[in-house]
């Protein structure tokens, strides 16, 4: 991609299985909807840019990406925007993120690993059929419903507390990989 763009438009390249592209160039201000989805091509995704947003279904179904560098001002992931990237297996949220919507992550079956920096509201179907078994925080998640890895997750590691895991061990008060 050129160095002076500054937009792509929805559905830009949509299904094309030869975009390749690793690095969305510092001048793009927006992507559009659906503009890479199921770009199968994409193996790394690098954001050089100050993007506050990433629409909805905009890299959904690019199957191939294992690897996400997100802009570091990202405030939102919108529905789906991830979801059938089934190959990513780590992701590193930036400080900036306030908020996940809905299935954002989901059906990414390879996702293994979540940091976060900072405590976005996550929506409680963020990651439905995954299979996490690591979230580490720094910071108190908020979540619209507690039941949003629960499901799927096999240890916490946390500084200081994640909101569901209070009710995890309640409900599972023998289950040690709750503890860290």
């Amino acid at each position: 991609l050129p160095d002076s763009l500054t937009e792509i438009g929805e559905w830009a390249f949509w299904d094309c299985n030869k975009v390749s592209i690793s690095t969305i160039p510092q001048s793009v201000i927006k992507i559009g909807r659906q503009a890479f989805t199921c770009c199968e091509g994409i193996t790394t995704l690098i954001f050089k840019n100050n993007m506050e947003v990433i629409n909805d279904r905009c890299f959904s179904g690019c199957k191939n990406i294992e690897r996400i560098v997100f802009p570091k001002n990202l405030k939102v992931i919108e529905h789906f925007a991830f979801a059938r990237c089934i190959k990513l297996k780590c992701v590193d949220f930036p400080k900036s993120l306030e908020k996940i919507s809905h299935q954002a992550f989901a059906n990414c079956w390879d996702l293994e690993i979540v940091n976060f920096s900072s405590a976005p509201n996550v929506d409680s179907t963020a990651f439905t059929t995954v299979s996490i078994t690591l979230v580490n925080s720094n910071k108190h998640l908020n979540t619209e419903n507690h039941e949003c890895f629960e499901a799927y997750i096999i240890s916490f590691k946390y500084k200081f507390y994640v909101t569901f895991l209070h009710k995890l061990y309640m409900e599972n008060p023998n289950n040690t990989n709750l503890l860290g």
